[in-house]
């Protein structure tokens, strides 16, 4: 329901501030007979936006984002790629990003870092912190 505030001159109306106004934060109950004073004296009133905070809109807005990402993604949370996660505790989550690479149209700068970084979570955690032995 919209809400108004009345912005002009409380003197200016008398009777009909008294019984209908809303001033500063408070807000009329009788919102019928305040839009109809709003339309009939629009300087004075102000429609006031309020944001929508319905568990409608956030679930709504929450299914865009889902969608949006699982189509980006390619269910890669749900389907992992499985080449990592039989052999440490962290390789589902690099599977994961492995598979959004996978199903991506571009290679991006994010994915990449994760990897690298998830590659490196595994080195420490094996021990592995020295390769000089990998240089031919």
């Amino acid at each position: 329901m919209a809400k108004y505030r009345f912005i002009g001159d409380p003197q200016k109306y008398g009777y009909l501030f008294a019984k209908y106004a809303i001033y500063g934060e408070n807000y009329n109950s009788s919102m019928n007979k305040v839009k109809n004073i709003a339309s009939a004296f629009p300087k004075d009133w102000q429609l006031i936006e309020e944001p929508n905070n319905s568990f409608k809109t956030i679930y709504n807005n929450l299914l865009k984002m889902q969608e949006a990402k699982d189509k980006a993604y390619g269910n890669s949370a749900l389907k992992p790629l499985d080449i990592f996660a039989k052999h440490h505790n962290y390789g589902a989550r690099l599977d994961e990003k492995l598979s959004r690479v996978q199903n991506s149209s571009e290679l991006r700068k994010n994915d990449v870092a994760d990897i690298i970084g998830g590659l490196v979570l595994i080195c420490k955690d094996k021990g592995w912190t020295n390769f000089d032995d990998l240089i031919d």
